[in-house]
């Protein structure tokens, strides 16, 4: 189904320039045949790009040697108390090993696959987390992306603005 997909957007789309994100609330390192997925993609002049929390990344070698356009690291804290109070379940000394991996991964094969730390800014991160998480990033060559974190989906975001608690 994806192979009859990017055909036809590239099919629909002569001559243009074509990008495709692999993910969207989902954590596409997860799938067993993301580095074949990334491999067919950019062989059909494709950029690519996916997103992980790097808590879990099975295949991160195959994946790296795939070569996507970029990654982006998806976190919101450097210590557990604050990680955890958005990444449910997440541990941020893993996440920040698996950066590490990442990294020697990056070195080992030459991939020229850019790596950007998108950090969600909240109240209870700035300005410790912030700049301890900038500081590993300019470490590792890797972009730091500052963001203010929103809260999704809507109707959350109305059931908190009527009183609710948060769910």
């Amino acid at each position: 189904t994806y192979k009859r997909i990017v055909e036809k957007i590239i099919a629909e789309h002569p001559g243009e320039r074509l990008f495709i994100d692999l993910y969207n609330w989902g954590e596409p390192v997860l799938h067993k045949q993301l580095s074949e997925i990334i491999r067919f993609t950019k062989e059909r002049g494709i950029g690519v790009g996916i997103s992980s929390n790097l808590n879990a990344f099975p295949n991160m070698r195959d994946v790296v040697r795939a070569a996507p356009t970029y990654l982006r690291i998806s976190l919101s804290g450097n210590r557990n108390e604050t990680y955890q109070t958005t990444h449910r379940g997440g541990d941020i000394n893993v996440v920040k090993a698996n950066m590490h991996l990442l990294r020697h991964h990056l070195d080992e094969t030459g991939s020229d696959t850019i790596v950007q730390v998108g950090f969600h800014v909240y109240r209870t991160n700035f300005p410790d987390d912030y700049r301890m998480i900038r500081r590993l990033c300019y470490e590792l060559g890797f972009g730091f992306s500052p963001l203010l974190a929103r809260y999704y989906p809507l109707e959350n975001v109305i059931k908190l603005a009527g009183g609710a608690p948060a769910p």
